[in-house]
């Protein structure tokens, strides 16, 4: 979660400078303005637009919606809607900047180091994101079996266990043997016999 935060605060300072240094005269890009690393021509290119407005204005709005759902309580949230808009934006966010990536080497022949700060921000914010909601998930996978565990304690563990085993004992278990799980190993030793089971 704070990895995400930190790398979205990075992005957004980017994406204001750039935003800035476009609508303004007075605060030029530090940056080379000649050959390969050409700052000025990738933010005046035709490509630097999306449906008429600058394409830095577009990373700011991403880097504030980002910023947030990646907060404390959007995290804390068990909201389905909330994982997939994560998701959702993570890939708008790497599919736009390989496009922007591809634009700079192939169609542009230069390229913006300020620009290429905000894309591999975006790239590393990706992981960052699916990683921190596949920790959530597991996290809260734990906290269910947890408490199924105590739920299944609390009826009489012991009991509930054997009548797994037994059921378990009609299938197939040539390839993935019951008795090699620890778990259910000493259960499966003192487990009742199935017909003297079912005669009870």
């Amino acid at each position: 979660m704070w990895a995400s935060a930190v790398l979205v605060l990075i992005g957004l300072a980017d994406a204001i400078y750039l935003t800035v240094t476009h609508f303004t005269t007075t605060v030029h890009l530090a940056c080379s303005g000649s050959g390969t690393i050409n700052c000025e021509k990738v933010t005046t290119s035709p490509e630097s637009f999306l449906l008429g407005r600058p394409v830095a204005l577009w990373g700011l709005l991403y880097f504030v919606v980002v910023l947030v759902m990646c907060l404390p309580p959007a995290w804390a949230s068990q909201s389905r809607e909330m994982r997939i808009g994560r998701v959702a934006l993570a890939v708008i966010g790497v599919v736009f900047v390989l496009w922007l990536i591809y634009a700079e080497l192939f169609r542009i022949d230069a390229i913006c180091l300020w620009c290429t700060a905000v894309h591999a921000v975006t790239l590393a914010l990706a992981s960052a994101t699916r990683a921190a909601d596949l920790r959530s998930a597991i996290a809260r996978a734990a906290e269910e079996i947890a408490v199924d565990v105590l739920a299944v304690s609390a009826l009489g563990g012991d009991g509930v266990l054997r009548e797994i085993a037994v059921a378990g004992a009609d299938l197939d278990t040539t390839e993935y043997p019951l008795s090699e799980f620890p778990a259910t190993r000493s259960v499966l030793q003192d487990a009742t016999p199935v017909e003297a089971h079912l005669s009870d």
